[in-house]
């Protein structure tokens, strides 16, 4: 005996799953495509302060993530220093906190010092010292 109100469970249970199939199948496409997008790279975060000395100009590292020297232009008076900089004590590229850069030959006056991180091109230090 068939009873007169089943006629349309079938259709119901059918549009239910193709909504849940279509739902699942556009979360796993997303997923994907916003998987693959490039990485975007960002300046460490660090704490520098140029400081002016006897025919000199030091860069000190004063907090945050070390620094890779490879990745910076320092510029003087608008002028990229060119000469490899020799960072931290031990002679390595990295500069961590405490450790100090020295850029010497610099004449007796006040010298403007910009440091630019190359990947990001982000400003690091903007600063303007008094050499003695």
């Amino acid at each position: 005996m068939r009873r007169m109100d089943e006629k349309g469970v079938s259709p119901v249970i059918g549009v239910i799953l193709m909504v849940a199939i279509t739902v699942i199948l556009a979360a796993v496409i997303a997923s994907f495509v916003f998987s693959i997008s490039p990485a975007t790279t960002k300046a460490p975060n660090v704490g520098l302060r140029a400081l002016g000395g006897d025919d000199k100009i030091i860069i000190e590292h004063i907090g945050g993530e070390p620094l890779n020297c490879n990745d910076v232009t320092v510029y003087v008076d608008d002028s990229p220093i060119t000469d490899q900089l020799i960072c931290g004590s031990e002679e390595t590229d990295w500069l961590t906190v405490g450790e100090r850069v020295e850029i010497s030959g610099q004449s007796a006056e006040v010298h403007k010092v910009k440091i630019i991180h190359n990947p990001t091109n982000s400003i690091m230090l903007d600063a303007t010292v008094q050499v003695y």
